[in-house]
């Protein structure tokens, strides 16, 4: 038979352990909760009159049920006021009781409200939170800075910033990139001669180029000089150098050598500017021409020694070249023309002999042997004159015809055109008339000639040929002057004109046909022109979508068919029924589908049984065709395509600027 323990003894029992678990607590007592506890008047088992369990339990029950008491954690704010019971079990579970942070292993010591836990958590001190330099070490959070300063990870400065390196790189590759900056300093080349200067090592190349201890030739190295010297001593040395260039001594009578300054003395005795004596210096001649014009100077020499000009024609005198024009105007033998020079005589005597041929010369003037002739021929001509002269008389070429008349020879055309014997052909001899008949016949015959040239009958359209009398008719039948209807009378054209003006009329008709200039292979008339070119089919014509940057221009047959197709084609979102509003090219519908805002609402209400590598080549494949549709027949876009599940790719690592991290199935720059 079990002894039944009365119920106030059990509560006592469990109040007292209330009490120990109070002050005992892993963090310490809790003076505040042993205290709520002493209150309950728990030390011992209540006394009764009887000493049976049941008496003492009836008690117990009426004292505790009886007795309202407030939660131990009331000063905490918690306002529960119930009964003993209630409160024993509300006190294991009150959102007031102070609880010990789970950071506690880490060092943190503050014991946070039950309700205020998960808000303590979030900004508590000893948290572990990953390095923000994104090392694999996870740190407290009041210990994250100390570990930022200490990061292998953390951005530092070059060590060679104050030298112009502007490199941020992590502090585990500091060193490994001072070793090898563009920056850092290095000794100078010329060091060795006495250059302490240690330029960046990208700046190598240039100090050297300019470094005043570098060894630099002579200036004038080139002109032979081997120096090789420091840069402040190269100015000093050229000023020096024996082998500096140096004009020649004789510049200013034209030399224009430039000789070494060791080279001077040698060059004097060899130019050819240098001065030298006349040849005729014993003759007077004080000049001294350069070496190069001696010979010049000495054929040109004024005191040089001539003979006569006319020594050919015997003159033996020699004399100085500038007094040889004055013997010459005075020489007897100098040549002169002939006094009858003008009437023809070419002769050149001297002038000692002149005298006597002008007495014989063949050219002098004779008089004339007939009666009335004023001319006088020269001598040699005179035979010739009498034979040929005007006033001679000479018979009539038609003495044989009867004519006795004897007429000057000056007068015989004057005579012969009015002579009544003189057989001559018709004037219109030379358009084809053969008769021949003597002079007084002649008016009679001109009157009936066939050859006699008359006016063309157009003469008043303007028409200047004259024709002969027997070729009137024929004439006018091809007449340029004649009137005919214009080549294209029968496109319209109503024009009359002259033959001469057609093809001028022709080219500027305005019923002429012409070439289409679109190439359609049509020759409308040019007053048709513009109608034509308004209806051609060939005409060109620029795509509609020209303005989204279209550069075509093809003929108007085939704009419909290059509309179809054409890659600058604008046509709304596949999304459009989610609420794009975007208009984009045919060409750049896959970029648009890959960024356009909607796609992810639509990806987000797939569901997610599908596998994902599945769901995710669908996605891929239906966003990339999407577009397609929207423009395969026309302007008006399809409704959207089914995708079974969202895209769910995952990157490996953030390593750099740039590394795209797949977020609630969308893709985000970092």
């Amino acid at each position: 038979m079990t002894m039944q323990i009365p119920e106030g003894a059990r509560l006592w029992k469990k109040c007292r352990s209330l009490t120990s678990w109070a002050s005992n607590m892993a963090a310490g007592a809790v003076p505040e909760l042993v205290e709520l506890c002493a209150k309950l008047q728990l030390e011992a088992p209540p006394k009764t009159p009887c000493a049976t369990p049941r008496c003492v339990d009836t008690l117990a029950r009426r004292n505790m049920e009886g007795r309202a008491v407030r939660c131990p954690y009331a000063e905490k704010g918690c306002p529960m006021n119930r009964s003993p019971c209630f409160i024993e079990a509300h006190a294991l579970d009150c959102d007031f009781r102070p609880v010990a942070c789970a950071y506690g292993a880490s060092g943190c010591r503050h014991m946070p409200l039950a309700f205020e836990e998960q808000e303590h958590l979030e900004v508590c001190d000893f948290r572990p939170v990953p390095c923000r330099y994104g090392c694999d070490a996870v740190v407290c959070a009041n210990a994250e800075d100390e570990h930022a300063a200490e990061c292998h990870y953390r951005p530092v400065c070059c060590l060679y910033q104050d030298r112009g390196c502007q490199e941020i790189v992590a502090a585990y590759r500091w060193r490994p990139h001072a070793e090898g900056c563009a920056f850092r300093p290095v000794k100078c080349r010329y060091a060795a001669r006495g250059c302490a200067h240690q330029p960046s090592k990208n700046e190598e190349k240039t100090h050297a180029a300019a470094c005043q201890f570098r060894p630099e030739p002579c200036p004038h190295a080139a002109r032979g000089c081997g120096e090789l010297l420091s840069t402040e001593d190269v100015e000093r040395h050229a000023w020096t150098c024996a082998y500096r260039p140096v004009s020649c001594p004789f510049e200013g009578d034209g030399c224009e050598e430039t000789v070494n300054y060791k080279d001077v003395e040698h060059h004097k005795d060899i130019c050819s500017f240098r001065p030298v004596a006349c040849p005729f210096l014993a003759a007077g001649c004080r000049m001294q021409p350069c070496f190069k014009d001696r010979a010049t100077h000495a054929e040109g020499c004024k005191f040089r020694p001539v003979l006569c000009k006319y020594r050919a024609r015997g003159c033996t005198i020699q004399l100085p070249f500038f007094n040889a024009s004055r013997h010459a105007s005075a020489c007897g033998y100098r040549p002169l023309s002939c006094i009858h020079q003008s009437r023809g005589c070419p002769k050149k005597v001297s002038a000692q002999d002149l005298q006597k041929h002008s007495e014989s010369c063949g050219f002098r003037p004779v008089e004339c042997r007939h009666k009335g002739c004023l001319e006088r021929p020269n001598a040699d001509d005179a035979a010739h004159h009498a034979e040929t002269c005007g006033f001679r008389l000479v018979s009539c070429p038609y003495v044989s015809n009867g004519c006795e008349e004897r007429p000057q020879a000056a007068e015989l055309a004057k005579h012969l055109e009015t002579c009544g014997y003189q057989p001559s052909s018709c004037p219109n001899a030379s358009r084809g008339c053969g008769e021949r008949l003597l002079y007084s016949r002649l008016r009679s015959h001109l009157e009936r000639c066939a050859f006699r040239p008359v006016a063309c009958v157009h003469v008043k359209r303007g028409c200047p040929e004259e024709v002969n009398a027997q070729d009137r008719i024929r004439h006018a039948s091809r007449c340029s002057y004649r009137l005919v209807p214009c080549v294209h009378e029968a496109r319209g054209c109503s024009e009359t004109l002259c033959y001469r003006n057609l093809s001028q009329h022709v080219a500027a008709c305005r019923w002429r046909p012409i070439e289409c200039p679109f190439g359609c292979g049509e020759s409308p008339s040019l007053v048709d022109s513009k109608k034509h070119a308004a209806e051609c089919k060939c005409r060109p014509a620029v795509c509609r979508y020209k303005a989204h940057g279209c550069p075509e221009e093809m003929p108007l047959m085939v704009l419909a068919n290059h509309m179809a197709t054409c890659a600058f084609r604008v046509a709304p979102c596949r999304y459009q029924s989610r609420g794009c509003r975007a208009q984009v090219c045919f060409k750049d519908r896959k970029e648009h589908l890959e960024s356009c805002r909607f796609r992810e609402a639509v990806i987000a209400e797939l569901p997610s049984s599908t596998p994902r590598s599945e769901s995710k080549d669908a996605a891929e494949a239906e966003a990339a065709t999407a577009f397609c549709g929207i423009t395969a027949g026309g302007d008006s876009a399809r409704g959207l395509l089914s995708i079974s599940c969202p895209i769910d790719l995952f990157l490996e690592g953030v390593s750099s600027l740039g590394t795209h991290v797949a977020r609630n199935g969308t893709w985000n720059k970092v």
